[in-house]
């Protein structure tokens, strides 16, 4: 295959994606179905959108795509319907854009981007999710283990 036609195919594959992505998306906003995405249906579908064109800089600059796509999942899935499992297509951004940053970037920064995007979608997306669902006497728990530690460090 010459480097053309591999330029050509790879722009194929990025308008490929974006349109299944989006198109999906888009249906499972706007389509009566049991398992849709929950929320606003403009609102949605101008956060999916946004995360459908994020996917054209994939291949550019997959760092800052995983951290957009990151925000972006963070605020759809903190604000609309918090407390059940964010929507199917929250999962596939998110593992698009992992996919894309260790595929396209250089180790050093791969291993960088990858461990400040897995952080950044568990303490924006699973930790608000855990304590939003956490009864209120495990929360207790977990604030009194943390005064302790916290009295323990600074006797040390």
């Amino acid at each position: 295959m010459s480097v053309k036609a591999s330029q050509r195919a790879a722009m194929w594959v990025d308008w490929l994606i974006v349109l299944v992505f989006g198109g999906s998306a888009l249906f499972a906003i706007w389509m009566p179905i049991p398992d849709g995405i929950p929320g606003p249906r403009l609102v949605n579908t101008f956060l999916f959108l946004l995360v459908s064109l994020l996917f054209f800089w994939r291949r550019r600059a997959p760092v800052a795509v995983l951290f957009l796509v990151v925000a972006v999942v963070s605020v759809q899935a903190n604000f609309f319907d918090p407390p059940k499992q964010p929507p199917f297509h929250s999962w596939i951004a998110l593992l698009l854009a992992f996919y894309c940053v260790g595929r396209y970037s250089d180790e050093r920064r791969a291993n960088f981007g990858g461990v400040v995007g897995l952080t950044a979608e568990i303490l924006l997306v699973d930790l608000p999710r855990f304590l939003a669902d956490t009864p209120p006497q495990l929360r207790r728990r977990v604030g009194l283990v943390r005064c302790a530690l916290s009295r323990r460090e600074g006797t040390a």
